[in-house]
C-alpha cells in the first residue's frame, strides 16, 4: 500500500511539473527571440497619413479601415509589434524579442495619429513609432487648427503620447522636411564640403533634439530621413549627434543580429500606399 501511495504522488508530481512547463510556454512563447544563423528579419512598415474620407486616399494616406485591417492581419499572422527601443536594447544585448518582430512607422507628425492610431493601437494592444517634423508641430500650436484632414499632432499632444508604451516619438528634423537650395531633405548637397554640412544639418536636428527634451522631457533614438534621403556623411553626422538607429525608405526586410550595431543606420521600410489590399500589400513582406 505504501508502495502504491508513493507512485501515486511521484506520478501527481510529474503531472504537475509537466503542466508547469506547458504553462510557462504559453505565457513566454510570445518573447522567445526567433532568430536564426542569418539573424532576425524585422519588417517595418511606413505609414504617413490616415484618413475617414475615400477622396483623400493615395500613395502616402490609407483610409482608417485599411489601417485597421492591416493591424488585425498583423496579429492573425502571429506578429508582436515593437517600437525603436525596443530594437536597439535587443541589438546592443540588453533584451530579447518576441518571436515574430515588426514595426510600425507614421511619418510627418500627422494629427490622425493622435486621433486615429493611438486610440486603436491602444485597444489592440500594439505600438508604433511617429517621426514628428519639430516645426510642423510648433505651427500648429501656436496656431491651432484641428483639421483632421490636414493637421499636424501640437506639442501637447506630442507629450501626451510619450507619456504612453504606445507611441514611440522620433526625430523627423525640425525644419528640413523640404527641397530647397538644392538640399534634399537632410542629405548632403552636390556642392557642400562636409564641415558646412554637419554644421548647417547639424544645427537642425540638434534644435529638434533640444526642443523634444524641453517640450515632452524625452530625446529621440532614432534620426527618421526625410523623404529617405541621405548620401554617407548623412549616416556619418546621425552617429556624431548620438542616434543609435536610423530609418530609411529602401523597401525590404531587415536582417538583424545581436551585436551588429551598424545594421541600425541602414533600416529599410516599406511604404503603405491605399492602392492595394491587406493581403496584397503583405504577402511578400511577412512570413508564415
Amino acid at each position: 500500500m505504501d508502495m502504491i501511495i508513493k507512485i501515486k504522488k511521484i506520478y501527481i508530481f510529474i503531472i504537475a511539473c509537466v503542466i508547469l512547463i506547458i504553462s510557462a510556454f504559453v505565457w513566454f512563447a510570445p518573447y522567445i527571440k526567433a532568430e536564426t544563423k542569418d539573424g532576425v528579419k524585422i519588417p517595418i512598415i511606413m505609414y504617413h497619413q490616415i484618413t475617414k474620407k475615400p477622396s483623400r486616399k493615395g500613395k502616402y494616406t490609407v483610409m482608417y479601415s485599411q489601417f485597421e485591417e492591416d493591424m488585425k492581419f498583423i496579429k492573425s499572422k502571429g506578429y508582436t509589434t515593437i517600437d525603436m527601443t525596443d530594437l536597439i536594447d535587443y541589438v546592443y544585448g540588453k533584451s530579447k524579442l518576441p518571436e515574430k518582430p515588426i514595426i510600425i512607422t507614421f511619418d510627418d507628425g500627422f494629427e490622425s495619429i493622435y486621433t486615429y492610431v493611438y486610440p486603436l493601437m491602444k485597444e489592440m494592444k500594439m505600438c508604433g513609432v511617429a517621426s514628428v517634423v519639430g516645426e510642423y508641430a510648433t505651427f500648429f500650436t501656436e496656431n491651432p487648427d484641428h483639421n483632421i484632414t490636414y493637421s499636424y499632432m501640437d506639442w501637447k499632444q506630442i507629450k501626451e503620447l510619450t507619456k504612453t508604451d504606445v507611441i514611440e516619438i522620433q526625430n523627423h528634423s525640425y525644419d528640413l522636411h523640404k527641397s530647397e537650395s538644392g538640399r534634399h531633405g537632410i542629405s548632403k548637397k552636390n556642392d557642400e564640403d562636409v564641415a558646412t554640412y554637419n554644421t548647417e544639418v547639424g544645427t537642425d536636428i540638434e534644435k529638434m533634439q533640444n526642443v523634444m527634451k524641453e517640450k515632452t522631457g524625452c530625446t529621440p533614438n532614432t534620426l527618421t530621413l526625410p523623404f529617405g534621403a541621405y548620401k554617407k556623411e548623412t549616416i556619418s553626422l546621425s552617429k556624431d549627434l548620438g542616434f543609435k538607429a536610423v530609418l530609411l525608405c529602401e523597401e525590404r526586410v531587415n536582417i538583424i543580429k545581436q551585436g551588429d550595431t551598424e545594421s541600425l543606420y541602414h533600416l529599410g521600410r516599406y511604404n503603405r500606399p491605399s492602392s492595394v489590399s491587406t493581403e496584397k500589400f503583405f504577402e511578400n513582406i511577412l512570413i508564415d
